[in-house]
């Protein structure tokens, strides 16, 4: 039975629907929804080649193993009741992955809509605690000082649903650029309250998360040298930050307050009854001894024992309330199987960082926060732990990893490039084309450097051709696509994930549609965001036989006929319009030459109002109408070149006039 039917793909996408919805209702309903997803991923006559498949995904094997290992130490566990217990535990960390290593796949849309359907939950979950917060914030507030906190979701497990919380953001931000400017400002606002909500519950796993999380992403906006006086700007407020929630957020004061109250204790190992951080240390400790003492482990059925016995001898009236399971995973596996455990723990841990996935930035967030949080809880001791551990992130990997693979390249549209001299770019362009097309048109109009030599190594046969200007270069390329729909591309250029997924799902049934495309323009490696690259909407996706390019030097355009239907896609083409500001310096010389000798073909004029005010006019417009200045330094030289060039333009014209 193939695995990929249409039922059953159906089925898949209810299944995993339904085990997000009993996480927050019923465990009952979750221990169903795994039975039947483990049921119908693995309940076919090709299930071998499903465990060979396993067993080729390192980040599968080492998750099972993260099963495994406690389950084979029962051989060595004198307490067999407490072994099977973890080892019923555990259980998922085996199943889930050989259910993911399923040929099985949802669409673009289904990935989407549960990646909805978790945010939505997740809120909702947010709401649902922030209400019984309310119900009497000054009795709440006075709990955290003693160590106590307000009901949450998953059975009041406030560890696990914090960092749920901070999963969910992470999912927010990588759908923000998969959908509606109006569905955006939605995501704003959730994602506001979702940050909000941390700090008054201001649950120490959920709070670190966040701010790993904030951390990365400062330092991924400051590496794409984006405009100095924003990134000040965002560093200043991360700061800022938590100051605002001391201030403003009783909860979280008292919590910083209880917290530095309790680690006094801890910092002289004085047990103190009913503390909540001390004793997580004390147990730290417990856990770290037991591996110096049994360093091939103790068994997953005794690491309790042993533990309550370090309990005895070292603060001996300990309550049994307060004897915790060494809280870290770290040494809870070093428990298990002494230092191969703790090898082991660190190698699965380290795995998803060397896995390549879409939305790669978001992947390694995800698993760095997941890992982290190990490092102080022991969420793989318990159900709920286990269940969002394993699940979220194989959900992450088969959605961004394999999300496009399943998808078949459509056979009804070509790629067209054009390209001279493109060595540095013409690799990646390709190589971001290859999911739409198999039918990829490279127009080369007499390149020198290395760009032939890299288009055979990628398998590609050019098309040759004089140049002859933009507008009669791309009709000859776009004469040359085997499909008569074509998305053209310049070689400078790559498609965004989200833009390869959008018109992989595309029907292109309507010849009269023509799709407008927002292009993202960069000064090498920075985004410019403003001026006269912002706003860049063009369209690059039509029916060849629909519509055609004009045949200008510079500046070419497609002739609409009457009744194109415009739509624009969401998605956006990466556009690398020069290495540095030398270099686009260069590039408008040569385009103030190719536009005025087009203006003069055309009978246009070089006037005194053209020659004199139009520079001035081209600056403010750019600098100010268009908000450059957003862009900083960059924003002010683009727009004084962006001047020049208009001066420039109009001098050439009054030459060739004159002439």
């Amino acid at each position: 039975m193939v695995v990929q039917s249409t039922y059953r793909q159906r089925a898949l996408f209810l299944v995993l629907l339904l085990s997000l919805v009993s996480l927050f209702v019923s465990r009952a309903g979750l221990s169903v929804s795994m039975v039947l997803f483990i049921a119908l991923t693995c309940l076919h006559n090709r299930f071998g080649e499903q465990l060979r498949n396993w067993a080729r995904q390192p980040l599968l094997v080492g998750i099972s193993l993260l099963f495994l290992v406690p389950a084979l130490s029962g051989l060595w566990s004198a307490d067999s009741h407490e072994w099977a217990s973890n080892a019923r535990i555990k259980l998922p960390l085996l199943l889930y992955p050989l259910a993911f290593a399923g040929s099985w796949q949802l669409t673009g849309k289904q990935w989407k809509w549960l990646a909805f359907a978790f945010i939505l939950l997740v809120v909702g979950g947010v709401c649902w605690s922030m209400a019984a917060y309310l119900r009497d914030p000054v009795a709440n507030n006075a709990g955290f000082l003693r160590a106590k906190t307000f009901a949450t979701p998953l059975g009041n497990d406030h560890v696990r649903f914090s960092w749920l919380v901070t999963a969910c953001l992470l999912t927010i931000f990588l759908m923000w650029h998969q959908v509606e400017k109006t569905l955006r400002i939605l995501f704003g606002f959730l994602a506001t309250g979702l940050v909000l909500y941390l700090h008054v519950l201001s649950a120490r796993t959920g709070l670190a998360s966040f701010y790993l999380l904030l951390a990365a992403g400062v330092l991924r906006y400051l590496s794409l040298r984006r405009s100095p006086i924003n990134s000040v700007w965002i560093v200043c407020l991360c700061l800022l930050l938590p100051f605002l929630a001391w201030t403003y957020l009783p909860s979280f004061r008292n919590r910083i307050q209880y917290i530095r109250y309790d680690l006094s204790y801890a910092r002289t190992s004085t047990y103190l009854p009913g503390s909540n951080d001390g004793n997580r240390l004390l147990s730290m400790k417990a856990g770290w001894a037991i591996l110096k003492q049994n360093p091939l482990g103790t068994g997953s059925g005794d690491i309790k024992r042993e533990a309550s016995g370090w309990y005895d001898a070292y603060v001996p009236g300990m309550l049994s309330t307060d004897r915790y399971f060494p809280s870290s995973e770290w040494l809870a596996y070093g428990g298990v199987a002494g230092w191969p455990g703790v090898l082991l723990f660190t190698v699965v841990m380290a795995l998803p960082f060397f896995i390549r996935t879409r939305h790669r930035f978001f992947w390694i967030v995800l698993n760095a926060t997941a890992a982290f949080s190990f490092l102080f809880d022991i969420g793989l001791e318990v159900q709920y732990g286990v269940f969002l551990y394993v699940f979220i992130v194989l959900w992450w990997w088969k959605w961004l990893t394999q999300a496009s693979a399943s998808r078949s390249v459509p056979g009804n549209l070509s790629v067209v490039i054009i390209c001279k001299n493109e060595e540095e770019t013409i690799g990646r362009t390709v190589a971001s084309v290859r999911s739409v097309s198999s039918d990829i048109v490279v127009y080369d109009s007499g390149s020198t450097d290395g760009t032939l030599a890299i288009l055979r190594n990628l398998g590609i046969t050019p098309q040759h051709g004089d140049w002859e200007g933009f507008g009669t270069s791309r009709k000859a390329a776009t004469a040359c696509a085997k499909n008569d729909w074509v998305l053209t591309v310049d070689a400078d250029e790559w498609l965004s994930e989200a833009l390869a997924e959008e018109i992989g799902e595309l029907s292109l049934d309507q010849e009269t549609t023509v799709y407008r495309i927002h292009l993202n323009n960069h000064m090498g490696s920075r985004l410019i965001q403003w001026g006269a690259w912002g706003g860049d909407y063009r369209i690059r996706l039509f029916n060849k036989r629909f519509v055609s390019w004009n045949d200008s030097l510079i500046h070419e355009k497609l002739v609409l006929p009457a009744g194109t239907v415009q739509k624009t896609l969401k998605g956006s083409i990466e556009h690398r319009t020069a290495r540095s500001f030398d270099d686009f310096r260069k590039k408008l010389e040569s385009y103030a030459l190719l536009t005025a000798r087009q203006y003069a073909d055309k009978g246009k004029r070089a006037t005194w109002l053209r020659l004199h005010v139009s520079p001035l006019y081209t600056f403010l417009k750019n600098y100010l109408l268009r908000l450059g200045f957003l862009d900083g330094g960059a924003g002010w030289r683009l727009s004084a070149m962006m001047s020049v060039y208009t001066r420039k333009k109009y001098r050439h014209l009054k030459r060739l006039q004159d002439s």
